[in-house]
């Protein structure tokens, strides 16, 4: 059995976003939300970083990008 994760989060910034949730069944995660004020063009093969105005605190070994495969 896979113990309980609890992660403390914290809403940051002025744009107010909803809290992850599910939004599949079946999702390996969950999803986040944008927290822009107007939309964000991204240019092909750009990367840029989008506020997501939570702020998140993971228990050690509790998850979070790896570093492989993505971006």
């Amino acid at each position: 059995m896979i113990p309980d994760l609890h992660i403390e989060v914290v809403p940051v910034g002025e744009v107010k976003v909803p809290l992850p949730r599910y939004e599949t069944d079946g999702a390996a995660g969950m999803d986040l939300r944008a927290a822009l004020v107007e939309p964000l063009p991204i240019a092909p093969r750009a990367r840029v970083k989008i506020p997501t105005g939570l702020s998140l605190a993971l228990p050690p070994g509790g998850g979070g990008p790896s570093g492989r495969g993505h971006g």
